[in-house]
């Protein structure tokens, strides 16, 4: 895990410089319809409880970056990412459980503009988002139930309010950083998710072995259920550079229960993270 972690730090250091890279073209020549490759890292404080295994609720941070493409236009909104994190989650009892994930993250969404302000500052828009993430669990605690592969996926009606305002800088240095005149524009935006289509495949029993021959049975008796809950909400903090270029800070809420009652999956997440936008066009 460290050496992945390394690695990690250094790709955001080399994204980091990229960034900072003046861009070509002039903002006047650019089109009114901009694209961006977004890259984040952050951290996702995870809680988990499987009934059908046991009753404790597991709960820690784990290290998670995101990678996704968007684009805007005057009235839509295109966005997919995909995902990953890893590290360990743990419940104190009478002795430490822990329980190594590696989760993996997808979504898509398409909002269109519903209503503008007259200012142009205020836009409220809505649409369809899905949203679906994906784990590998290893709790050697629970033996012949330790390993387990599970996903569950949801089809969402989404609300979003961006409102955005644009300030004028004059050129100045902050620390031992100088700052170039100009315009800035910031944007602060949030988005409420509920649940159209909610789904999970998990195992259809909570024993994954039977201890008859011994095989490894993940994910070969999981089945897909239709059912439960799920919500989710997002508030984003945007500044737009004068390169074409973008940072961002992100909170993300994300609650869901999978159907069944006997062995149903809860978890709770919060992830924040920093991100850096590359303007494509």
């Amino acid at each position: 895990m460290r050496n992945k972690l390394s690695f990690c730090g250094f790709l955001f250091v080399a994204l980091c410089a990229i960034w900072l890279v003046p861009a070509a073209a002039q903002e006047a020549s650019r089109p009114a319809r901009p694209a961006y490759l977004e890259f984040s890292a952050g951290l996702n404080y995870l809680f988990l409880k499987d009934a059908g295994v046991s009753p404790l609720l597991f709960r820690g941070p784990l290290f998670f970056t995101q990678g996704a493409w968007h684009k805007e236009t005057g009235r839509t909104q295109w966005r997919a990412d995909f995902g990953y994190s890893i590290g360990e989650i743990e419940k104190a009892r009478s002795f430490l459980v822990n329980s190594d994930i590696n989760g993996f993250y997808h979504g898509i969404s398409a909002l269109r503009s519903l209503k503008q302000s007259r200012s142009g500052r205020l836009n409220l828009l809505g649409g369809i988002h899905y949203h679906g993430f994906s784990n590998y669990r290893v709790t050697p605690a629970f033996r012949n139930n330790a390993s387990v592969v599970e996903s569950v996926n949801t089809i969402f009606a989404g609300a979003k309010a961006d409102y955005a305002r644009i300030k004028n800088f004059r050129p100045g240095k902050t620390l031992f950083f100088r700052r170039k005149g100009g315009e800035r524009t910031f944007r602060v935006s949030t988005q409420f998710n509920l649940p159209v289509v909610h789904a999970a495949w998990r195992p259809d029993f909570a024993y994954l072995d039977d201890f008859t021959g011994g095989d490894n049975t993940v994910g070969r008796d999981n089945i897909i259920r239709v059912g439960g809950f799920r919500l989710m909400w997002r508030t984003e903090f945007q500044v737009f550079m004068r390169n074409g270029n973008a940072w961002k800070i992100s909170y993300h809420w994300d609650a869901q229960r999978s159907p069944g009652t006997l062995n149903r999956l809860e978890t709770g997440q919060h992830i924040g993270t920093f991100s850096l936008l590359m303007r494509l066009n």
